[in-house]
């Protein structure tokens, strides 16, 4: 079975017409890079919810769409599937769970007992990607596209200096890229983690 990737109706259309079998539908809330291929990735930002809906309810767009993005508990789960999604794709939650391969700092931030800030920024590697909110991109913020160079070119620039922080402990400077959780996030246990989903799922 096939799949791809589409932040747009247009890129679902095309992904459909090219034979592909599922579309996995990438809203503006999902963690690091844009995966976007037909208009810039600052022009393919629509929402999860409203990504599901105009697919679903275009007869060009048959295939099943499964979303992505602020996805974060059972409820979310259920609410896109009202929309008309066959299924969900699911990984921030997971990432936070201790069976996860996350660092214990990345967890630790995904387990935070306050609502977790995410922004898109070029700066770290001159592609749009979603990132944990830190110094350096609350920096850049509003000018990541004149500060930063093209993708490969921004990485490598900080390739020193993201080995280094970490030595150096300036951990305010550390990159985590997940999506934009629609809840604080609060379970370790992977198990603990499938029953609440499920139990909160059927419930609709």
């Amino acid at each position: 079975m096939s799949m791809a990737m589409a932040t747009s109706l247009e890129e679902a259309i095309m992904i459909e017409e090219a034979g592909i079998e599922l579309v996995i539908t990438s809203g503006s809330e999902a963690g690091g890079y844009r995966a976007f291929f037909l208009k810039p990735a600052e022009e393919s930002l629509t929402s999860t919810r409203l990504l599901v809906h105009q697919m679903v309810n275009r007869t060009s767009v048959s295939v099943p769409v499964i979303p992505v993005g602020c996805i974060s508990n059972g409820k979310d789960i259920a609410d896109v599937l009202k929309l008309g999604a066959s299924a969900v794709q699911m990984g921030t939650v997971f990432l936070a769970t201790d069976e996860s391969g996350g660092s214990d700092i990345h967890k630790s931030k995904l387990l935070s007992t306050q609502p977790i800030k995410t922004n898109l920024t070029k700066v770290y590697t001159g592609r749009l990607a979603r990132v944990i909110s830190d110094s350096l991109s609350e920096i850049f913020k509003d000018s990541t596209s004149k500060y930063s160079a093209r993708y490969t070119i921004q990485s490598n620039f900080l390739s020193f200096f993201r080995s280094a922080c970490p030595k150096q402990e300036k951990l305010e400077y550390l990159t985590f890229w997940p999506g934009q959780p629609s809840t604080i996030l609060k379970h370790r246990s992977t198990k603990k983690l499938f029953d609440s989903l499920i139990k909160a799922a059927s419930k609709g």
